[in-house]
C-alpha cells in the first residue's frame, strides 16, 4: 500500500508540473506587446488567457497535493 500511495503522489507531482509549465508558456505569449493587444481586442484571447491562468493554478495545486501524498506514502507503515 505504501508503494501505491508514493507512486500516486509522484504521478500527481509530474502531471501538476507539466500542466503548470505548459500553461506558463502560453501565458508568456500573452505578456508580449502583441499578446497584450490581442487581450484588449479579442474576447476569445481573454478567455484563453484566463483558462491558462486557471490551468497554471490547478497545476500548482495538483503538484502540492502530490507532494503531500508522497510524504504520506513515505511516512506510512508497511503492512
Amino acid at each position: 500500500m505504501r508503494t501505491g500511495i508514493l507512486t500516486l503522489g509522484i504521478i500527481f507531482v509530474m502531471i501538476g508540473i507539466a500542466s503548470y509549465m505548459s500553461a506558463q508558456l502560453r501565458i508568456d505569449e500573452y505578456q508580449t506587446l502583441l499578446g497584450q493587444a490581442a487581450l484588449l481586442i479579442s474576447d476569445e484571447a481573454q478567455q484563453d488567457y484566463q483558462m491558462y491562468q486557471l490551468m497554471q493554478m490547478a497545476g500548482a495545486i495538483l503538484s502540492t497535493t502530490g507532494l503531500v501524498v508522497s510524504v504520506a506514502g513515505i511516512a506510512a507503515k508497511e503492512e
